[in-house]
């Protein structure tokens, strides 16, 4: 099996992968119509990276001290026990405990590396329709002076190349799980990445038997060979379920 170390030194470079954020204004200029734009992920997209990587599972929680929202975001591993890093959130301009519930959890997620790379994204400069002058409210244009409905799309189609989606996670197990004889087994083996091949080892061995054990029965033609091959099997193979049911029905068809 693999080891929580092994784990964390595979996880912990997908955590900080960049991934395609979103753009808003942090200011608008009072010399000048130009706004400041900053780029920032939120709470759902902290949660896909994780669902995305986090093979094991992970979970949230969330108190009180002094005053402050502690997000805590712990990361279940090989062994079975969890990891858990920790920060403090702040308010929001709008809604304050549900914005400094966010802000924790995303801070959290900065300790795992999920939005690191934003810190080395640089600051953009957006021109507007005018400078910031008392409680008049700027908005910012395009190269054309026409008003920018989604500022996300427009900054990041300026950008090139931009970040991919996490991909959903893979299931391995169930594609071995899934596999129809020896041959696609083997396959699907041969395809899986060498880093994760140790915690499937037991499945794949389970599977190659279990399939194997399929093929047998199916070319078995009498109830004594059936009566005599059930005999063979091992307990554990006899109290399987695939197999009580093959078995049952091979017994069915013969007898009918």
């Amino acid at each position: 099996m693999e080891t929580n170390k092994e784990y964390l030194a595979r996880l912990l470079p997908l955590l900080k992968k960049e991934i395609p954020s979103q753009w808003r204004v942090q200011s608008f200029s009072k010399f000048k119509p130009e706004a400041t734009v900053m780029s920032y992920i939120d709470q759902r997209d902290l949660m896909d990276v994780l669902d995305a990587y986090c093979e094991y599972g992970w979970e949230k929680r969330y108190e009180e001290i002094s005053g402050n929202v502690f997000c805590s975001i712990g990361i279940h591993l090989p062994d079975g026990t969890v990891q858990w890093r920790s920060d403090c959130g702040v308010e929001s301009n709008t809604e304050k405990e549900k914005g400094q519930a966010s802000d924790a959890a995303k801070r959290a997620g900065v300790n795992w590396g999920v939005g690191r790379f934003l810190y080395d994204k640089p600051i953009q400069k957006i021109a507007t329709n005018e400078k910031k002058d008392g409680n008049n409210y700027p908005y910012c244009v395009d190269s054309q002076g026409r008003k920018i409905a989604d500022l996300t799309t427009y900054i990041n189609s300026l950008l090139p190349n931009p970040p991919a989606a996490p991909a959903p996670p893979v299931d391995h197990k169930a594609a071995l799980e899934n596999a129809k004889d020896v041959a696609e087994l083997g396959k699907i083996w041969t395809a899986l990445p060498s880093d994760i091949k140790p915690t499937l080892l037991t499945v794949k061995d389970n599977m190659k038997d279990l399939l194997t054990i399929v093929k047998e029965l199916g070319d078995i033609k009498t109830l004594i060979a059936l009566d005599a091959y059930e005999a063979s099997l091992s307990s554990e193979w006899k109290e399987n379920a695939k197999i009580k049911a093959l078995i049952d029905k091979i017994r069915l068809k013969l007898t009918a």
